[in-house]
């Protein structure tokens, strides 16, 4: 072997262990958050019913569409741009938290204009949503675009234990005013939104002290660094915008289409599918940095290991899910959301296709390539709003869970030619373990499986 040849497989594995850890740590807070997402929910389900946690959800995306839509890309862009200039990350936040405290302040004199339009104030009504309470959310989109750039300014840093704690302060917060609020007072919805404002606040202010516990150099304005960040920023918001699209589109049509309770059902469905996602949606996080800090070999061969590892690890959980769905469902949110459980089954292969999306998204992004992705999630929103519209008139909410599998699907399709086209990867070596670790697994599982029959003395 080459002494070249060692080093470059040096560097690899390097580049792999890091990411191993960055992932396993993130992983640890996806599933203490996971936790939290599900305690609350089942608190919002509970109090309020499928028609009331419907109502909910649409309250809270109408804010959420906005941030996605108005935020023009800058909190990837902030990751990206600390990751290559970490000595200046202070002043790189800063200027871009002003930047997008500006966008939110444009954000809510927007909604202002469209909120005076007739056919949005009929969907509100039709959808039985309360305008006030949405008003609560959009007038802190300042705070939470803010709050978005300080810990991705963290994760540029690939100070990962700060990151994730910095993630975890909005569900904390959210379960605690919850059980005070909801559980405790009795508010109600509006307890429920009053939650979500009070976490979003206690957010921004743990995001930015972690920041600057994590962090070195003076805080300064730096005009030219908007500029840089718009750049980047506005190829990555039109995949961001898509991707929400095709991501969200469906809450809103069945909401608008089958109505509040149907919304309820499916909203519960999707819920439990998306913590599926927590390992690609860890690893991808982590994956986004070390692409864009990486160069030739590295950048080529850390993904395809990733991808097929999360991919099998994911086809394990959908499996266990689909059987546990009936009981899972029962036990936590009880008889009145047992519809939930056909429409998750028909999620769960749009999770496993998701998976391996997320993952290829990261990567592509972090090559500087956000517009494949962009272009990708354009095609499949558009397709999977056209199938939610010919299949929820006829199947209700399981006509959108199998419009979502759909158009999942096909997007992974879509973004891995992309992917083995720019790095030059197999495809088998992209979603398919090798021998040597399908090896190693069942030799893990056979050891395992002899160490729980043996005797204890």
């Amino acid at each position: 072997m080459r002494v070249g040849e060692g080093e470059a497989g040096s560097g690899t594995r390097a580049a792999a262990g890091g990411l191993a850890h960055g992932a396993s740590i993130t992983i640890a807070a996806r599933v203490a958050a996971l936790l939290l997402g599900i305690a609350s929910s089942v608190i919002v389900a509970r109090a309020l019913g499928p028609a009331g946690r419907g109502q909910f959800v649409l309250i809270v995306l109408i804010p959420t569409l906005l941030q996605v839509s108005g935020g023009l890309g800058l909190d990837l862009a902030v990751a990206y741009l600390v990751a290559r200039n970490r000595n200046d990350a202070r002043s790189i936040a800063f200027t871009l938290a002003c930047a997008s405290a500006g966008l939110g302040l444009l954000l809510i004199a927007l909604y202002g204009v469209v909120s005076q339009l007739s056919p949005y104030s009929d969907y509100l009504q039709t959808a039985r949503v309360d305008a006030l309470l949405v008003w609560l959310l959009v007038a802190l989109l300042p705070v939470t675009l803010v709050a978005t750039c300080f810990v991705s300014a963290i994760l540029g840093l690939e100070r990962y234990r700060a990151y994730n704690l910095a993630s975890l302060i909005g569900p904390i917060a959210t379960l605690v005013l919850l059980l005070a609020l909801v559980v405790v007072m009795h508010l109600g919805i509006t307890g429920a939104i009053l939650a979500s404002v009070g976490s979003s606040l206690l957010a921004v202010v743990g995001a930015a002290s972690l920041l600057l516990l994590t962090s070195r150099g003076r805080i300064r304005l730096v005009p030219r660094v908007i500029g840089e960040a718009l750049r980047y920023g506005i190829r990555v918001y039109a995949a961001n915008v898509a991707w929400f699209l095709h991501y969200r589109s469906d809450m809103f049509l069945v909401g608008y289409l089958a109505g509040p309770a149907a919304l309820g059902y499916y909203a519960t469905a999707v819920g439990l599918a998306e913590k599926l996602t927590l390992p690609p949606s860890a690893v991808g996080t982590v994956l986004f940095p070390k692409i864009a800090a990486a160069t030739g070999e590295d950048a080529r061969r850390v993904t395809p290991v990733a991808c097929r590892h999360t991919l099998s690890l994911t086809l394990l959980l959908c499996a266990g899910l689909a059987l546990l769905a009936w009981p899972i469902i029962y036990v936590l949110f009880g008889t009145p959301f047992l519809p939930a459980v056909p429409l998750l089954w028909l999620l769960l292969p749009g999770v496993l296709s998701l998976s391996v999306g997320r993952l290829l998204s990261a990567d592509l992004n972090g090559r500087g390539l956000p517009g494949s992705v962009a272009r990708v999630n354009v095609a499949m929103a558009l397709v999977n709003i056209a199938l939610n519209l010919w299949w929820i008139p006829i199947w209700g909410a399981a006509g959108s869970a199998a419009a979502t599998s759909v158009s999942y699907t096909a997007a992974v399709i879509l973004l891995s030619r992309r992917y083995v086209r720019e790095s030059g990867a197999g495809w088998r070596e992209l979603l398919f373990l090798t021998r040597s670790e399908l090896r190693d697994l069942l030799q893990l599982i056979t050891r395992r499986s002899r160490t729980g029959r043996e005797p204890t003395s």
